[in-house]
């Protein structure tokens, strides 16, 4: 997007990419540590190794623009282990599992 004719896409870029790490931030240190207050240990340990199979998985298949496309592959790949153990789990919940998820992914690819 240019204004004034400055290309101002890479602002916006930095601009999100700081407000999703805020985000994300904010639920590892507040919603995560809820749900762990509301599931037991190995259900608990279960999600978590779910989640990084699915959030792995997505990374793998799909294009790095397509956010929603895996998101979407790893929320009903989740879900369906889940149901499949007979755990329910909010599916608000669930994305901020996935979120962190991501997040723990992205980092140790920098390092």
């Amino acid at each position: 997007m240019i204004i004034n004719g400055i290309d101002v896409t890479p602002i916006i870029t930095a601009i999100i990419e700081v407000l999703a790490g805020v985000v994300i931030t904010l639920i590892s240190t507040k919603v995560i540590p809820y749900i762990h207050s509301k599931v037991d240990q190995e259900q608990l340990e279960f999600i978590k190794s779910v989640v990084k199979i699915a959030v792995k998985a997505a990374e793998q298949l799909f294009e790095k623009a397509q956010g929603a496309e895996k998101l979407e592959y790893a929320m009903n790949m989740v879900l369906s282990a889940l149901k499949e153990k007979g755990i329910e789990i909010n599916k608000d919940l669930l994305r901020s599992y996935i979120e962190a998820a991501v997040l723990e992914l992205h980092r140790a690819l920098e390092d």
